[in-house]
């Protein structure tokens, strides 16, 4: 699942985290029986190493998109637009969604080195996206909205408000 927007400590950036799910694995090796870890330590100690492996992206005004690198310093994508972008979440490594200003939604496929636009329903400012697997994704407009799609941003959706 992706996650939600994550502003930063600047009032201009907004940034989430790439969230992806967790990594299995065994050992072949059999070492002396340990006292297994609490399930909260286990959890917040993956948290860390995704968080640490994955890299942080965020977004603003006059269509900036930026990654961190590594080394911790933000790179620039190119998204195409010149609106202000408002909220961005990855379902997955290469699977991101970005919205702003007018409508706006952008998709990416490749790891966020390029992003397309795909057709919005609304022409209100979309401030919050929730990427939720390949071609899944919610956007929730100023005035309340939801939108989901199901296709990669083809078509959409309003939810029924309760």
């Amino acid at each position: 699942m992706g996650e939600s927007l994550k502003l930063s400590e600047s009032p201009t950036y907004r940034e989430a985290p790439l969230t992806e799910g967790g990594r299995g694995g065994y050992s072949s090796t059999m070492s002396a029986p340990e006292l297994a870890p609490s399930s909260s330590s286990v959890e917040e100690k993956a948290m860390q190493e995704l968080l640490l492996e994955s890299p942080r992206w965020r977004v603003g005004p006059h269509g900036l998109v930026e990654h961190a690198e590594p080394n911790g310093k933000w790179t620039a994508t190119a998204s195409g637009v010149e609106v202000d972008l408002n909220a961005v979440s990855f379902a997955n490594r290469w699977v991101g969604w970005v919205v702003g200003q007018k409508g706006t939604a952008l998709r990416t496929d490749d790891c966020g080195r390029s992003w397309h636009a795909v057709s919005s329903t609304s022409r209100d400012d979309l401030i919050g996206v929730r990427a939720d697997d390949w071609k899944s994704a919610r956007v929730t407009t100023r005035t309340g909205t939801v939108y989901t799609t199901s296709d990669g941003g083809s078509t959409w959706s309003a939810e029924r408000q309760p």
